[in-house]
C-alpha cells in the first residue's frame, strides 16, 4: 500500500496533468481520506467522513473513486451480494 505523503498527492497531481486530466483538489482529498481509512471502506462511509468538513457530494466521490481504480491508484472488490469497498493501493 502506497504512503500517503506529499509525494502519492504529487503523482495525482503529474499524473493528471501528463494525461490531460482536470486537477482538482477533490481528487487528491478524497484519496488522501480513502489511504487514511487504511482497510477496505465504502463509498457511503468515505463520503460520511468527508461532509463535516468539506462539502463533498455523493457522485463526487463516486466519480473520483472510479477514476481512481481505472487509473490504478485504488483497488476495488465486491464486498457482500451489492455493495463495492476500494483501498488505495
Amino acid at each position: 500500500m502506497l504512503n500517503f505523503t506529499g509525494d502519492t498527492a504529487e503523482q495525482i497531481i503529474l499524473f493528471c496533468k501528463k494525461e490531460g486530466y482536470k486537477r482538482s483538489y477533490n481528487k487528491v482529498y478524497i484519496a488522501k481520506k480513502l489511504y487514511e481509512a487504511g482497510d477496505f471502506i465504502d463509498a457511503e462511509c468515505l463520503w460520511l467522513t468527508l461532509v463535516p468538513k468539506e462539502k463533498v457530494s455523493r457522485a463526487t466521490v463516486y466519480l473520483v473513486l472510479q477514476w481512481l481504480v481505472i487509473n490504478d491508484f485504488a483497488v476495488k472488490k465486491l464486498s457482500g451480494k451489492r455493495m463495492y469497498v476500494y483501498r488505495m493501493k
